[in-house]
């Protein structure tokens, strides 16, 4: 589960960065709907390492794992969050959670079909005919 659906769904979690994750990742593409890959990833100082990264032709070091990428995408990625606001997220993440049920409950009614189903995830499986898939 991408950080922003853990960040806003409805009910408690199993986990958290207050239970002990290490870390935290989500896309801002996906779920956000920024118009440009993006994402941002947390985590503990002492579990990223250095990082660093002579860059010759700025001169610098550079502590970004893609190396000076563009600002675009992060200025993007903040405007979104900023349109939407916890309670934009929240919707968003609860349409995605009924969307998951809707095809969890619909793929369940497929015979032979054995559907798997986490928060937001769901996937389908079913042996076909003849072929033994």
């Amino acid at each position: 589960m991408g950080g922003v659906i853990a960040a806003h769904a409805p009910s408690e979690l199993s986990w958290s960065i207050a239970d002990g994750a290490d870390s935290l990742s989500m896309s801002g593409h996906k779920v956000i709907g920024a118009p440009v890959p993006c994402g941002v990833f947390l985590a503990r100082r002492d579990l990223v390492g250095g990082g660093e990264v002579g860059a010759e032709y700025v001169g610098a070091t550079d502590r970004t794992w893609g190396c000076s990428r563009s600002g675009l995408a992060v200025l993007l990625l903040w405007r979104r969050l900023r349109a939407w606001g916890h309670q934009g997220l929240r919707h968003r993440v609860q349409s995605c959670l009924d969307t998951a049920a809707y095809a969890a409950e619909t793929l369940a009614t497929v015979p032979q079909a054995a559907v798997d189903r986490v928060p937001n995830t769901v996937k389908s499986s079913r042996q076909r005919d003849g072929c033994g898939v």
